[in-house]
């Protein structure tokens, strides 16, 4: 059942409001993250009702420390003060607490995270200090993860045994969000990427991975979806109006490695060009996480014609956008 938040809360993207099991898992583009150039007085600057309203964020640069700002809305009544802790990790369409936990952005005397000052009720605040975040491999791409505990709702973090586990903590907490960082700048023709996926579980699962191609995407390109271990070779060519392909993948137990995701284009990639993955988890009526689930019949509202099951019940696990340049 779904109820308000009361707290100090981030968004999942500019739609959130806070009301908890409302947002897909999906959404990577929290806008309380907010990579900037330095700004004077940035605790004003990013209260405004202008920016709140608005995602601020710049591109992030691969050879330099790059800026991060953090700021959060007290939720419900009373007033109230904790921190903001960030994490960053290389990409992943199905992001385990333990691929990221090791990773924090720090402050630039080295502290994880920022102090959010008390404030009140409908009030926004920003942290105290920036972050620093300098990504250690270029040209590629990351997930943040971010995450605020106060001295009411401590939010630990959580050791994920079970799929019920990772996507109930992911939309059910209006304290955590996330969003992805784009490091491409791809001239040439081709683009290649690898994206971690993972089953935590002791048994095999299904899914469909979903591979949209955006439209400044040219007509011709062939896309080629890989991983050895899962016995996955699928390539297709991209025709005009053509959004992509959903893909069969059977997960088995423990499993946690990379597919690849490759491109080629009959001419340079233009500014603009983009690929977006998306692993959605298949499950059961009976299952607990079928109260998240839709007909795969909905990939098809979404203009993809491939859809092997239409009845199939799937849950959004993972999502991923790579801006190629």
């Amino acid at each position: 059942m779904k109820s308000s938040f009361d707290g100090l809360f981030c968004r999942k993207s500019l739609a959130d409001t806070g009301i908890i099991g409302d947002e897909p898992i999906s959404s990577w583009t929290g806008p309380d993250m907010i990579f900037h150039t330095p700004v004077d007085n940035h605790q004003a600057f990013f209260k405004t009702d202008a920016s709140y309203d608005s995602d601020p964020n710049q591109r992030v640069q691969g050879d330099r420390d790059n800026t991060l700002y953090v700021r959060a809305r007290k939720l419900g009544s009373g007033a109230e003060e904790g921190h903001f802790y960030a994490y960053a990790t290389e990409a992943s369409l199905v992001l385990l607490p333990e691929h990221w936990r090791d990773n924090p952005v720090n402050d630039a005397s080295g502290r994880e995270g920022s102090r959010l000052p008390r404030t009140g009720s409908g009030q926004v605040v920003v942290g105290e200090e920036p972050l620093l975040f300098r990504p250690s491999v270029s040209n590629t791409h990351y997930c943040l993860v971010g995450r605020i505990v106060t001295a009411s709702k401590p939010n630990p973090i959580p050791t994920v045994v079970a799929w019920e586990g990772l996507i109930r903590w992911a939309r059910e907490s209006p304290n955590v969000c996330y969003r992805n960082l784009f490091l491409e700048n791809n001239t040439g023709t081709s683009w290649s990427t690898l994206k971690r996926v993972a089953n935590m579980e002791n048994r095999p699962r299904k899914g469909l991975l979903t591979v949209e191609t955006g439209p400044k995407v040219l007509a011709g390109t062939k896309v080629w979806v890989t991983c050895p271990r899962l016995g996955l070779d699928v390539s297709w060519t991209i025709e005009r109006g053509d959004p992509g392909r959903v893909v069969r993948v059977d997960l088995l137990p423990r499993f946690d490695d990379f597919l690849e995701v490759r491109a080629v284009s009959p001419g340079p990639w233009s500014r603009g060009a983009s690929v977006m993955v998306e692993f959605h988890l298949s499950t059961i009526p009976e299952d607990n996480l079928a109260e998240y689930a839709v007909p795969a019949a909905t990939l098809i509202a979404r203009g993809f014609e491939h859809v092997p099951d239409k009845q199939e019940l799937i849950v959004q696990a993972g999502a991923i956008t790579v801006v190629l340049r």
